[in-house]
C-alpha cells in the first residue's frame, strides 16, 4: 500500500469485527450516501435512492452492475482486512471513482476511506449499533397451505367446466336454430 494509506489504516482498531448480512447492508447504504457527499461541491449529484442493496459471497469484492450494488461482508483482501474494513475499502473505491474518475489509491481515495473508517468506527457500528431484532416468521404449516392451493384450483376448474357446459349450451340451441330454418326454407 502507498504512504498515505497507513493514517487510513491507523483509524481502525486492532480487532474488526465481521458485520452481519443485515448491518452489511445496513451500513453499505449508509456509507455509499457519505462517500458521495465528500466529493466536490460542483461535481456530480448522484443519489443512492437508485441504487438497491444485495448481499453476496465467497471471493467477491463489493461492486455495483445495473444499479446493484452487490455487498460481500465477509470478503478479505489482501492488506485491508475484513468485514467492515473491506467494505469501507470497496466502497471508497466506487465513490472515487464516480466522484473524480482517474487513477485508483490517490490522496482523494485515501481522503474518502479515511472518513469512511472514522465515521464506522465513532459511529459504534464496531460494538453492534445497526443491529436490528430478528422478526420472527409464524410457523407455517405447509401441509395446509398446499391443500388450500388445491381447493382454489378445483374451484377454478369447476368455472371453466361451468363455462365450457354454457358454451356448449348455447351453440346447441345454435345449430338446431339453423337446422330449424334450413327444413323450413329450401334452397332454391
Amino acid at each position: 500500500m502507498p504512504a498515505n494509506y497507513e493514517h487510513v489504516n491507523g483509524a481502525w482498531p486492532e480487532q474488526v469485527p465481521v458485520p452481519s448480512p443485515q448491518e452489511a447492508l445496513a451500513g453499505a447504504r449508509r456509507l455509499v450516501r457519505l462517500a458521495l457527499t465528500l466529493g466536490p461541491p460542483d461535481g456530480p449529484k448522484l443519489r443512492v435512492s437508485r441504487y438497491k442493496f444485495k448481499l453476496t459471497s465467497g471471493n467477491r469484492y463489493s461492486y455495483t452492475r445495473n444499479r446493484t450494488f452487490m455487498v460481500n461482508p465477509d470478503k478479505r483482501e489482501f492488506g485491508v482486512g475484513r468485514g467492515w474494513q473491506s467494505m469501507c475499502h470497496d466502497i471508497s473505491h466506487w465513490a472515487h471513482r464516480r466522484l473524480f474518475g482517474g487513477k485508483p489509491h490517490t490522496a482523494q481515495h485515501a481522503f474518502i476511506e479515511r472518513k469512511l473508517a472514522e465515521h464506522v468506527v465513532k459511529s459504534g457500528w464496531l460494538e453492534g449499533k445497526l443491529k436490528r431484532p430478528e422478526k420472527l416468521k409464524p410457523p407455517v404449516d405447509h401441509k395446509a397451505v398446499r391443500a388450500a392451493r388445491i381447493e382454489t384450483r378445483i374451484a377454478s376448474w369447476q368455472r371453466k367446466l361451468k363455462r365450457a357446459e354454457n358454451a356448449l349450451k348455447k351453440l346447441r340451441r345454435q345449430k338446431a336454430y339453423y337446422e330449424r330454418q334450413a327444413k323450413e326454407s329450401p334452397r332454391s
